[in-house]
């Protein structure tokens, strides 16, 4: 029997900020300072008054740090990069449990055609660990998503992508990417759903 359900609202909310520790001509590095503050909900119900699965609660209920670093190198015409991240929980949430902490690396390259043009790969990995504890209001045996032995797990995906930029003075700084992500390798936790590809549709300004 299908069944569709649905959370709305706010999330965690996310500080960050860069510490540039090299900032030269062809070559950057950066640490990147992050934290999460837990304003997103954890008791999210359904229509029935049943607690919603771990994944969908909007927060976790817990203060994070999101450490990391960055690096960046260029020439003339080749940019490329990297980036390794962490999601770090530092406590139990009210509902008893902490959700996996997370480490995320990145590798990226991007070439410049032409004046207008820029293509780029990059890889990603992710590596997110089970839940610790449990929420006793939400029913393991309701869906697999409600077992928290179902959740984490590590990934690898590579993503292709353009980037359209302006070459009018009057339009400087605009440019609009388009990236398409694909999973490569998956190895969940338990039983989850496979994730699918993705195409985001981007507009920036530089200035």
């Amino acid at each position: 029997m299908p069944m569709n359900t649905k959370s709305s609202g706010w999330g965690d909310t996310k500080i960050s900020g860069l510490l540039s520790l090299h900032n030269g001509n062809s070559h950057g590095l950066h640490l990147n300072l992050g934290a999460s503050i837990p304003t997103g909900s954890t008791t999210k119900s359904n229509n029935m008054g049943m607690r919603l699965a771990y994944p969908m609660q909007l927060g976790s209920g817990t203060y994070g740090l999101e450490p990391g670093i960055t690096y960046n190198g260029k020439n003339d015409l080749l940019k490329w990069g990297g980036q390794i991240k962490g999601v770090f929980h530092l406590s139990d949430n009210d509902e008893g449990y902490t959700l996996g902490d997370q480490v995320i690396a990145s590798s990226w390259a991007s070439y410049r055609v032409n004046p207008w043009l820029a293509t780029a790969v990059r890889l990603t990995y992710t590596d997110t660990k089970n839940i610790d504890g449990t929420d006793g209001s939400i029913n393991p045996n309701m869906s697999p998503q409600t077992r928290r032995n179902n959740y984490g797990g590590d990934r690898l995906d590579v993503s292709i992508g353009v980037t359209l930029l302006s070459t009018k003075p009057e339009h400087r700084g605009h440019q609009i990417g388009i990236e398409y992500t694909t999973t490569v390798d998956q190895d969940a936790n338990g039983i989850q759903m496979e994730m699918q590809d993705m195409l985001n549709i981007g507009y920036q300004f530089a200035l």
